[in-house]
């Protein structure tokens, strides 16, 4: 139903009116208005037409024979006619309550022998939600309502009320998960006592939805209006305070039962920030409680999709211009009861610099590896355009003859970290594996043994231990001292008389 439409209904209610088109943003998740897959939202129509009766008569008591003034009776009500068209969308799965206030009206001052009342409207708009989770619901509801308090000091105090109503929905919902939320708007009308004290009425027009889709039933919308009524005032130094729950009236509007349709658990964009050009994972978990066959549609608002059908995963690609972008699945089954499952995820194409990796170490013992993070994966790329205000985290796994010495050009080593605020380059540090080459003397001569290359010493030094890099060829000369003689080699790859060579 159009707000047109919901103005053109509200006509039916008699007297002078007021109207108020309501897009009331509850909760903002980043405080960021232009990004509204995050929001809880009340949109819809509320208009009233209102009049109230005040009545007060005092009279003369007397203590010890000294008179003094006291209240004999106050009748205060309000009549209300009221139409009220709301919808709710929330995308959020925490338990959620939130009124704000979106408008006050101050009436004419009514004065009462030496008292001045004034007559103040104050309109609250509410969301009050439980594991509520991608719904949106909505209804309209048209009431008349008269509602308030009398007291008289023979009698004591009296609520006042009287209602009439009317609710119907106006669009079958949609729904993204199991929810529990109810959407409200409330009047609150008080006659303030020197704008301190006073009455009040409180009607409030309510619109709920329950889904359990292991239910039956999975679904219900019901709405609803409640409304109480109060004092609390000092009048002729007489105190009177009085708080009435005048009713709450519950209808159902719409009930399904049986067939229940899929669900989306998540929808999830890998990055969530990408340059021009940039590509984002979007991936959907989706399922039926009835194991029914369904099926995945996608859009988008810019960019392209490797693909509009299908569930699981598909590839964006941003557009060449800035901004907020959508992309949108929607799950079904060959079910008509009810619309289809729909979620919504958001990706900011941002100004990009290019992040460069390159790879170092020892020279003529540089080993090699790969380096991966973001969109990086070096070995193949070595070089690619990162959204402005990204925080990249880069791995390095070094190739099995190699071993990884550290970073230079992060913003943290122990993890490299890169915030891409300009064009940044990492060099990425790999050596290759060192072994160890010892040699043990054996028989009852001496003798000493030489290397070529020389290599170097390890950790624990030793004249017959020494350390060389993978892929070394080791050639080594046995020659016997003065009244020994060399006789073999055990372990060596290849002899040749008293020459070993070890790969």
């Amino acid at each position: 139903m159009t707000l047109e439409e919901q103005e053109i209904q509200c006509t039916e209610m008699e007297g002078a009116r007021t109207c108020l088109d309501l897009h009331q943003v509850l909760w903002d998740g980043d405080d960021n208005l232009n990004t509204t897959d995050d929001q809880i939202v009340a949109n819809g129509v509320l208009c009233f037409s209102g009049d109230f009766n005040f009545d007060l008569g005092a009279g003369i008591a007397y203590w010890h024979h000294i008179p003094y003034p006291t209240v004999k009776n106050l009748t205060f009500s309000t009549t209300l006619g009221q139409c009220t068209a709301l919808s709710f969308e929330s995308n959020h799965s925490w338990s959620f309550r939130k009124e704000v206030p979106v408008a006050t009206f101050y009436f004419g001052v009514i004065t009462a022998g030496p008292l001045v009342f004034t007559p103040k409207l104050t309109i609250y708009v509410g969301f009050d939600a439980a594991l509520g989770a991608g719904i949106t619901y909505g209804a309209t509801q048209s009431n008349m309502l008269t509602l308030g308090v009398a007291y008289s000091h023979s009698d004591g105090w009296t609520p006042i009320s009287n209602y009439t109503k009317d609710f119907h929905v106006d669009s079958r919902p949609v729904f993204y998960t199991r929810a529990s939320a109810t959407g409200y708007a409330e009047l609150e009308f008080d006659f303030l006592l020197y704008g301190v004290a006073g009455t009040y009425t409180k009607p409030k027009a309510y619109l709920g939805l329950d889904m359990d889709p292991f239910g039956n039933p999975w679904l219900s919308i019901y709405a609803g209006i409640s409304a109480s009524a109060g004092l609390k005032a000092e009048i002729y130094g007489y105190g009177l305070e009085k708080g009435f729950d005048l009713f709450d009236y519950r209808t159902t509007l719409l009930e399904c039962r049986g067939d229940k349709p899929p669900m989306i658990t998540s929808l999830t964009a890998s990055p969530m920030q990408v340059a021009t050009g940039g590509t984002s994972t979007v991936t959907v978990i989706a399922s039926d409680p009835e194991n029914d066959p369904f099926t995945c549609s996608w859009s988008t608002d810019g960019g392209t999709l490797t693909s509009t059908t299908g569930c699981g995963s598909v590839t964006w690609t941003a557009p060449g211009t800035l901004g907020t972008y959508t992309v949108s699945v929607s799950v079904a089954d060959n079910k008509t009861e009810y619309g289809p499952s729909t979620s919504v995820v958001s990706i900011a194409v941002l100004p990009s610099y290019t992040l460069t990796v390159q790879k170092s170490g020892k020279k003529d013992h540089m080993g090699s590896g790969t380096v991966t993070g973001a969109e990086i994966n070096c070995g193949s790329i070595c070089s690619e355009k990162i959204a402005s205000g990204r925080m990249v985290t880069l791995t390095a796994t070094p190739d099995k003859e190699s071993v990884f010495r550290g970073w230079s050009g992060c913003d943290s080593t122990y993890y490299c970290t890169v915030t891409m605020n300009q064009d940044r380059t990492v060099i990425a540090n790999f050596d290759l594996r060192q072994y160890k080459l010892s040699i043990q003397e054996a028989g009852i001569g001496s003798g000493s043994v030489t290397f070529s290359p020389d290599g170097m010493y390890c950790v624990a030094p030793g004249p017959l231990q020494h350390c060389f890099y993978s892929g070394t060829t080791v050639t080594l000369t046995a020659t016997p001292d003065n009244g020994s003689v060399f006789t073999s080699w055990t372990g060596c790859d290849s002899t040749n008389g008293n020459t070993c060579t070890v790969p």
